[in-house]
């Protein structure tokens, strides 16, 4: 099964401005629980911006790095450093990738 998301920008100081809702849970936290349910045998396309910066000082980093389905990453405009996203996705493409569905 094929899940995707995008700009979840982990660690991004505003991002609750835009849903205030998330801000007492924390909006990674929010996210992290939500892909938690998908299916260890899926595979989940992020279509970029993951995260703000690779301090991971609440660990939702590695809370990511360890959910347990196949995680492919299309780089997105804020997502600059493709060496260090490879250790957060099993593939990294350079900002655009056809997929073809069914």
């Amino acid at each position: 099964m094929l899940f995707f998301t995008s700009d979840t920008h982990f660690y991004h100081e505003n991002i609750v401005r835009l849903n205030p809702e998330v801000r007492f849970k924390g909006f990674e936290s929010v996210i992290l629980q939500k892909l938690c349910s998908l299916p260890s045998d899926c595979v989940l396309f992020h279509l970029g911006d993951f995260t703000w910066h690779f301090d991971d000082k609440k660990g939702y980093l590695e809370l990511w790095r360890r959910l347990p389905f196949r995680k492919v990453l299309i780089m997105g405009n804020h997502d600059r450093d493709k060496e260090r996203l490879s250790d957060f996705f099993d593939e990294v493409y350079d900002f655009y990738k056809v997929i073809e569905v069914g």
